[in-house]
Order: structure tokens, then C-alpha cells, then sequence
């Protein structure tokens, strides 16, 4: 098993069609039918619309700074520059301890080959004397001001530097651009203490680039609500936890409403004991607190609770939340593939959350199914509406995601896959890849990613022609296909595998020419029906018979030289070679810097031929030569 080759990318189950979620004629990303609800396999599933390309795996040398890039990938947050789809910075968290790190690459689309280019890789320093290290940076976001904020999922009570800050347990911004971690004016870089001291996951941003949201991935496991004192700068604000007007029940919300209760977070000490003090005014424990993000539709706050298996939401009315419920998870969901339905069980373990533009929840699992799941915005738990997007390799976990700005491109990473027993797998570059490291990935629609499969045309210089008549057929696929099957109905030769063939008729008819091509993505045929039409030729005059060509040796047994007059070698000019009763044998083009021609003999029976030189139908030379084989 382990020697065999899979391609499930390209030969899944299911025939491509569009969504039923999709609203426009346009493709989009979240355009795709389910794939089937299955165990892991050992290679990563995705629906045959789509395709993925790795763009770096653990262990790869960076290209900058020296070292490799570390395991466990995380967060995975595409920063746009100038706000571009093709060019951008690709920060990697490695969700690692006790030393955890963070990779930036630049990378770019190219329009050509229409995959992504990796120009430059490197880790971010982390200045110890006053970060001392950074651990376990799990989630993230890419902020509107186009920095990276990563999380650190774990916390400890040692602060090695005195700085009155414990080390480990917050969040570091980070910009791109320098790969440094931000300053915040005290001439040296600083996490952000102002959002407290937990296990945090992930932040996610309001648009007034001012209130933040997240939630606390172990401990206390309560949501926080952070409103900073200018925009775009999160270095000091206002803390708050969010208190339920009753707790849950066996996972369920037991009421919709609660209210936003302050969280010290102005000394250290208040901010090195966030976790406790929230839960001690009442925040409530909402089972591991995965993902937290705002829906681009209603603006409602998502997050997932990985210990509830769970999706819940609610709407912030400023001091107070309303509408608190469950909106995906916590039970079993129908799923109809080709007519046929499967019952899959959404499971534990809900991780990374995403919001596409079209108001689609992609849900990756960390636990349970590990699968990649979309819920569309319509659904609800009574009428539900969810698909599986993929299924990730063995042993692995579906870590991300962002979007590029136009959503063609998903960026995303497979954690800690099997080390032994996953399969190679054709990606969009039609290499084989092996999921057995940490990969970083980027997802699109297939048009979007990797070479097209050919579509096939050609043009043909005539289609009124004589049996005199040298046919030329030009290959017009789109595509750049690598190898040609041509299907000549009638014609000499029959069949050619060269990309601009050219063909001769004998006899009169009406004919059918067929072209398949083929590249490394694919296969297309195309035939166009009585196309050619061949006529005998009703004017053969001399039109200057003083013209001699010379043949030596004559007669001849396996080869002859034809030289030709300067005068005779014009434009469109051919060399023909006829048997006794007049059949075409041969046809040579002659070109102005051709002034002899060698025609080979050893196949032909012995007997009396004829040498033409053809001008448009019209003959120039009728010389005989013999052949004695």
C-alpha cells in the first residue's frame, strides 16, 4: 500500500457542478458538492472543483536568517500588500513549546503558471532580553492595518526577565513587512499586555478597528470582549468578560441574553491574573474557546467550543448580548452526494473558524472527524445546511484559514500529519506530494490553481483544395498542450502527432479532420466534420516548360538529389513525385534557401516515375526518373 500512488484531488467520487449555496453565475470559492463523510485517509480529500498547492512544508530551509522552519503549523494569515490578491506576505505560526516561533514568507501568484511563488522565507527574531521567548502560538489574525497578531495558547508563572510580566500566556503583533514585533513607544518590543494574561487562541477585529474579540482556549475558557483606546493600536484599552444571564446546560444555552462585565487589566498584576479575575466576576466556562470571528453579513460573533463540539453566536448590543445561541454542532446532519444521502456526525473538537465573503462558516476540526466544514448562512439547526469540504491526511488536524481579499485563494495548514503512512498525492504543481510533515497550504477553485487541461482547436490553411495541394493545419488549443493526435480523413498522412502537420489529398471527397490534445492536467478532442473538400486539379499547364531539373543519379536504387534552377524556387512551390499510373507518392515544399532536394527510392517498386515542380495548382517541371530496386 505504502508504494501506490493516489490522486484524490483529481479522482474523487463526485463530477463537478456548482453549489446550491452559489448565488451568481460567477464561480466562487464555497461553489462545491460534498465530499463523503469518512475516517481520515492517508492523503488530504478535497472536492474534484478545487485543487491545493503546498507551498512549504516543515523542515524546508529558510531563505533569510539562516535555520529551517519549525514544526507544528498553525495560523496561517495571508497579509495582502497594496491590497493585492497576487502579492502578499504568509505568516506560519508553530504551535510548538517550550519555543515556539512564527514564519513570514513573501510570496506571489503567477499569471502564467497560476501557482504561487515563494520570493522569501524567514523566522521572526524574538528580542529575549525583553520577550524572553514566545510558546505555543496557536491562532491569530490578519488586522485591517495589515499586521499579524499570534496567540499563545499556553500560559506559566515565571517572568525570567523581571519585567513584571510572566513570560508566556499573550498576544505579540507583528508586522510583516520587518518581521519584527511590534513597539508601542517604550523603544523596545512588547506583547499586548492590555489583552490579559490566558490561554489565548485567536483575536478577531471589529471594523472599527477598535473592539476586539476572543476567547481562552483552556483555564477559565471564558469569551472577552477588548475595546482599545485609539484605533488600530491595541497596546491599552478597556477588558471585559462576557456573563450568560443563566450557564449552559449539557452544552445548550439556557438563555440568549448576558452582559459584558469589566475586567481590571490597568497593573500588572491585574493583567498577569486575567483568566482568574474573569472567571470570579462570573464569566462563564464555554468548554475550550477554539475561534472567534464576526459574520460579514449580520455581524453577529461566532466562536467554536472545541470541548462542546459546538458553534454558538450572539449579537453585541454594547453592554449587554442578545440572541445567544447554538448555531452549528452538537448533533448529526443529513448530507445528499450524487442522490446518495449520509448521515454525518458533526462530532468534538471544532477548531479554526473562517468567514468567506458570501457569509459561508468554514469550520476545521481539531479532534472528532477532523474534517473541513462550510455551513451556509441560511442554515439553522431545525433546516440545517451543511457540506464537508474536505477530510485531512492521518493523524492530522486542519489549522488557518484566511482568504486573500478576493476569496480565489485559501491559505491554510495540515498539523502534525502521520509521519509514516500517508500517500503521495498529485497537487496543482502535478507533483506528488506526501503529507507526512507540517504543510502549509493554499486552496482555489481548479481554474484558479496550476496548469489547465488543453482545450482543443486548430485552423487549416484551405478547405477547398486539389489532389495538388499541400493542406497545412495549425494547432489553436488553449492550454499549451504537450502532445498532439491528429485524425486526417483521406489524407496522406493519415495521422500525425506533430503540433502543425501538413497533409496531402490523392483522391476526391469531402473529409473530416480530428484533433485530440493533451497536457499534464488533462485530455480534449474536437473533429470537425466535412471540412476539407478535395477536387482533381482541372488546370496542369506548363507554364514554362523550358525549365530542367536535374536528377542523379538517374535511374536510381535507394536514394536521388533533385537540384533546382534559382527560377523555380518561388513561394508555394512543391516537389511532387508520381508513379506510372499517376498516383501521388511524395510531396516535398520547397523554400527559397532550398536549391536541391533528396528523395528517398529504397521503398519504391522499380519502374518509371515523375518528377513535378507545382506552382498553385499549375506545373512548372515534368521530369521522368527511373527506379531499378
Amino acid at each position: 500500500m505504502k508504494n501506490k500512488l493516489y490522486y484524490p484531488c483529481y479522482c474523487l467520487f463526485f463530477l463537478y457542478n456548482l453549489s446550491i449555496f452559489a448565488q451568481e453565475t460567477t464561480p466562487h470559492i464555497a461553489d462545491f458538492i460534498s465530499v463523503a463523510p469518512t475516517e481520515q485517509q492517508p492523503y488530504f480529500v478535497i472536492p474534484e472543483s478545487h485543487r491545493f498547492q503546498v507551498i512549504i512544508q516543515s523542515g524546508t530551509d529558510y531563505m533569510t536568517g539562516g535555520g529551517q522552519m519549525d514544526i507544528k503549523n498553525d495560523f496561517t494569515g495571508y497579509v495582502p500588500i497594496d491590497g493585492s490578491s497576487e502579492k502578499g506576505y504568509l505568516s506560519i505560526n508553530h504551535e510548538r513549546s517550550p519555543l515556539g516561533s512564527i514564519s513570514i514568507l513573501d510570496i506571489h501568484y503567477d499569471t502564467s503558471s497560476l501557482l504561487w511563488v515563494v520570493d522569501d522565507s524567514q523566522a521572526v527574531p524574538i528580542d529575549s532580553a525583553h520577550l524572553v521567548r514566545t510558546a505555543v502560538n496557536c491562532s491569530g489574525t490578519v488586522t485591517s492595518w495589515n499586521t499579524v497578531i499570534s496567540c499563545e495558547e499556553n500560559t506559566n508563572d515565571v517572568d525570567f526577565n523581571n519585567d513584571g510580566y510572566k513570560d508566556i500566556g499573550w498576544c505579540l503583533e507583528i508586522d510583516p513587512a520587518t518581521r519584527q514585533v511590534m513597539q508601542y513607544g517604550n523603544g523596545k518590543p512588547e506583547k499586548l499586555w492590555a489583552l490579559g494574561n490566558m490561554a489565548h487562541e485567536n483575536v478577531v477585529i471589529a471594523d472599527d478597528e477598535r473592539t476586539v474579540y476572543f476567547g481562552e482556549d483552556g483555564n477559565t475558557a471564558c469569551i472577552y470582549k477588548f475595546v482599545a483606546d485609539e484605533a488600530t493600536n491595541l497596546y491599552s484599552g478597556k477588558l471585559y468578560t462576557l456573563v450568560l444571564d443563566s450557564d449552559l446546560a449539557d452544552g445548550e444555552p439556557t438563555s440568549s441574553t448576558g452582559k459584558w462585565v469589566q475586567v481590571p487589566n490597568e497593573t500588572q498584576e491585574e493583567r498577569n491574573s486575567t483568566y482568574v479575575v474573569a472567571a470570579d466576576l462570573g464569566g462563564n466556562y464555554f468548554g475550550l474557546v477554539e475561534d472567534v470571528e464576526i459574520s460579514p453579513l449580520d455581524g453577529k460573533i461566532y466562536f467554536a467550543s472545541k470541548r462542546n463540539g459546538r458553534v454558538y453566536r450572539f449579537t453585541d448590543d454594547g453592554e449587554t448580548v442578545s440572541d445567544f445561541e447554538v448555531f452549528v454542532g452538537g448533533q448529526s446532519y443529513e448530507i445528499t452526494i450524487s442522490e446518495e444521502t449520509f448521515t454525518a456526525d458533526w462530532g468534538k473538537g471544532n477548531d479554526n473558524l473562517g468567514f468567506d465573503d458570501k457569509g459561508n462558516l468554514w469550520v476545521l476540526q481539531d479532534g472528532g472527524n477532523d474534517h473541513i466544514w462550510v455551513v451556509a448562512p441560511t442554515h439553522s439547526q431545525e433546516e440545517p445546511d451543511v457540506r464537508i469540504f474536505a477530510t485531512t491526511p492521518v493523524g492530522s488536524e486542519p489549522t488557518g484559514i484566511t482568504f486573500s481579499p478576493d476569496y480565489r485563494f485559501l491559505f491554510m495548514s495540515i498539523q502534525h500529519p502521520d509521519k509514516d503512512d500517508n500517500l503521495p498525492q498529485l497537487d496543482a504543481t502535478f507533483s506528488e506530494v506526501t503529507m507526512n510533515i507540517a504543510t502549509t497550504l493554499v486552496i482555489a477553485l481548479a481554474g484558479d490553481l496550476g496548469q489547465q487541461a488543453p482545450v482543443a482547436d486548430f485552423e487549416v490553411s484551405e478547405t477547398e483544395v486539389t489532389t495538388e495541394t499541400a493542406v497545412s493545419f495549425t494547432d489553436n488549443s488553449t492550454h499549451q498542450p504537450t502532445a498532439w493526435e491528429w485524425t486526417f480523413e483521406g489524407g496522406t498522412p493519415e495521422t500525425s502527432t506533430e503540433a502543425e502537420p501538413i497533409v496531402y489529398y490523392e483522391t476526391a471527397g469531402t473529409f473530416d479532420v480530428s484533433l485530440k490534445v493533451t497536457n499534464v492536467a488533462g485530455t480534449n478532442s474536437i473533429t470537425k466534420t466535412d471540412l476539407i473538400t478535395v477536387t482533381f486539379p482541372t488546370n496542369t499547364t506548363t507554364i514554362n516548360s523550358s525549365f530542367h531539373i536535374n536528377i542523379f543519379p538517374n535511374p536510381s536504387k535507394a536514394q536521388t538529389t533533385i537540384n533546382i534552377p534559382n527560377q523555380l524556387i518561388q513561394e508555394n512551390t512543391q516537389l511532387k513525385l508520381y508513379n506510372s499510373i499517376g498516383k501521388l507518392i511524395q510531396v516535398h515544399p520547397l523554400s527559397t534557401q532550398q536549391n536541391s532536394v533528396n528523395i528517398s527510392t529504397k521503398d519504391l517498386a522499380s519502374g518509371v516515375y515523375f518528377l513535378q515542380i507545382n506552382k498553385n495548382g499549375k506545373m512548372l517541371v515534368n521530369e521522368k526518373m527511373m527506379v531499378v530496386n
